[in-house]
């Protein structure tokens, strides 16, 4: 009911709401600006872009229900924006605009359904789609090994993925104590346990408030996902990997990171949590068996992504 009184409440605003919204104020990559707004008031901000395809925004230490507003190229509206999580209360909101313009502006709008105080962050990064690699940039490696209290051998893989994926979307640091409280929040365990795609993306839900979901879907949908910036954690059976596992103890379900792809060199590319550091190429003839073991299937991979 809330959230109907809130959408009746913006269109009638947007009515007669000016589409100018005055003064854009300008942001640094990862800098937090914070500022206090009026109900009913609307705050433009804007990024230049420069070399980048790829810009991260983020509402956050809210005090009040205010709404979060981004696009491409000009001033976002009531009616016209890229993305607009509109969440209720004060949950933080992001939004994540792939192929961003380069060597232009990305704008972000924040409206104020109540009168309060925020912080906006904006973050630039730049996805290698150039010569034989296709790669996702800056993507954050964690590994499991360093859980702690779990005498040398833990189940951490898909959370340990997961969070990486989080900490990607919301351009953080990973760490391995974040990710054993989401084995704890959803496993019970802070070593974790045998655990599926499904329950490492509900503890990207529940921790985070991104909007993670956990499907099948296709090797030509992988691609564009990478393409497009987009990491994904896939579900693999370990040993099929052969030499270029980082364990030789473990043999069953695994996840990893998928970062890239080399269609010229036949690889993908990988952040593999059991190993010492990221980015492990991994032959495709043998990266797609290990998959399809995982899936029973050679036309799908059992994927996790934040969209």
């Amino acid at each position: 009911m809330r959230t109907f009184v809130k959408s009746a409440i913006i269109l009638a605003l947007s009515a007669f709401a000016s589409t100018s919204y005055g003064y854009v104020e300008g942001l640094n990559s990862g800098a937090v600006a914070s500022s206090y707004l009026n109900r009913g008031n609307f705050k433009h901000y804007r990024i230049y872009t420069g070399n980048n395809d790829r810009v991260i925004v983020q509402l956050s230490s809210l005090t009040a229900d205010l709404d979060l507003y981004v696009k491409k190229g000009s001033k976002p509206t009531f009616n016209s924006y890229n993305c607009r999580p509109y969440k209720s209360g004060t949950s933080a909101e992001s939004c994540v605009i792939n192929n961003a313009p380069r060597n232009s502006y990305v704008y972000v709008g924040v409206h104020a359904y109540q009168s309060g105080r925020y912080g906006v962050r904006a973050t630039l990064s730049r996805s290698n789609n150039q010569g034989s690699d296709v790669r996702v940039r800056n993507v954050p490696f964690l590994s499991q090994r360093k859980a702690y209290n779990c005498k040398g051998r833990n189940y951490l893989c898909g959370f340990t993925s997961a969070n990486m994926l989080s900490s990607f979307y919301y351009n953080t640091r990973p760490t391995i104590s974040f990710t054993q409280d989401m084995a704890q929040s959803e496993v019970g365990n802070r070593c974790g346990r045998m655990s599926t795609s499904s329950q490492h993306a509900k503890s990207v839900r529940n921790m985070t408030n991104a909007n993670a979901v956990s499907r099948f879907i296709s090797w030509d949908e992988l691609k564009r996902k990478i393409r497009n910036g987009t990491p994904v954690s896939v579900t693999l059976i370990y040993k099929e990997l052969g030499k270029y596992r980082c364990s030789q103890w473990w043999t069953k379900g695994h996840s990893v990171v998928v970062v890239g792809f080399s269609e010229s060199r036949g690889e993908w590319i990988i952040n593999d949590p059991l190993c010492s550091s990221g980015y492990k190429r991994i032959p495709s003839h043998l990266f797609r068996r290990a998959v399809g073991k995982a899936t029973n299937s050679s036309y799908y991979v059992d994927a996790v992504y934040i969209r």
